[in-house]
């Protein structure tokens, strides 16, 4: 149950990984590859990739989801003033034909 709920994480830890140390994966891509193409899979399976000690994952997965939430807050919260929004310009609109 543990693992499911950490394997987005995981996924998110792996390509922020490949983002930040783009060098250490320019191996996997194939010489005439374009972004987003020919990645060697062979090579992939065997790239030896670090990771981090348990505790220091688990922290960056309370991170992750402290974060995750956060962003479901404000998106909320702005969700709110949208509508709020639509409906002041609505009244002042209403106001105006008056």
């Amino acid at each position: 149950s543990s693992l499911l709920q950490l394997r987005l994480p995981l996924r998110l830890l792996a390509d922020f990984r490949i983002k930040t140390n783009i060098d250490e994966f320019k191996d996997l891509i194939k010489p005439s590859s374009r972004e987003g193409q020919g990645i060697d899979k062979e090579l992939l399976m065997n790239k030896v990739v670090w990771i981090p000690p348990y505790d220091q994952y688990t922290e960056l997965v309370n991170t992750y989801k402290k974060i995750d939430n956060s962003i479901v807050e404000l998106e909320t919260k702005i969700e709110g003033l949208l509508s709020q929004k639509s409906l002041l310009l609505l009244n002042q609109i209403n106001a105006s034909i008056k």
